[in-house]
């Protein structure tokens, strides 16, 4: 496809531009709800990680230039980012489902993807920082003849390491069961109504189908 053409006219199918421009508006919001979401999370990790493990300011070891807790609370942010991502994915493919249903993105259908992430990002969120959080207290309990926070507060690399190496560890392996458990509360089975529409001169059409959004 010539891009001239695309952009000033006539080849073009204006079901294919419609579609191509509902998969930019799927994209820029999946992208907006990653960028957004992805900093609030790294601000919740951070204060839970100042909070409970910690208890003491990273920002202000990290300024003195202590790499153990660099290592450390840089890996809880990543893991906790790469177990809350795949909250996004059921809520903009049920956003995606409900605009072939409609024949189109609308509103509703926007307020009701944005609900289901709302809900899928909580859920998320509170059993990946809760679960890593908790997995990282088990292992600092189990470890009796090393203190590895005030290791770490020491700037003790190796101790840092290990303890990154088990939180990237517990991660991976609870992951696809997370993934899994997000992913069953979406129902792609909406209701599909069909609408019976009459032409100018009076002639009853084909029924349509379109997916009802209350």
């Amino acid at each position: 496809m010539n891009i001239i053409d695309y952009i000033f006219g006539s080849p073009v199918n204006n079901e294919d531009r419609i579609m191509d421009i509902q998969t930019i508006l799927l994209a820029t919001y999946e992208i907006t709800l990653s960028v957004i979401f992805g900093l609030i999370t790294i601000f919740l990790v951070t204060k839970m990680l100042n909070r409970t493990l910690l208890k003491a300011d990273s920002e202000n070891a990290l300024s003195k230039g202590n790499i153990s807790i660099g290592l450390f609370a840089g890996t809880l942010v990543v893991c906790n980012l790469m177990l809350v991502q795949p909250s996004i994915l059921p809520s903009i493919n049920s956003l995606q489902a409900m605009a072939i249903g409609q024949g189109g993105l609308t509103f509703n259908a926007f307020m009701v993807s944005f609900g289901f992430f709302l809900f899928f990002y909580i859920i998320t969120a509170a059993i990946s920082i809760g679960v890593l959080f908790a997995a990282t207290w088990l292992y600092l309990k189990s470890t009796i003849h090393i203190d590895e926070i005030k290791e770490i507060n020491k700037n003790n690399i190796a101790v840092s390491v290990m303890l990154s190496l088990v939180i990237l560890g517990m991660t991976l392996f609870i992951k696809p069961s997370l993934d899994r458990f997000v992913s069953s509360f979406v129902n792609y089975d909406i209701p599909i109504v069909e609408h019976e529409y009459e032409s100018e001169d009076g002639d009853e059409q084909t029924p349509v189908k379109i997916m009802d959004i209350e």
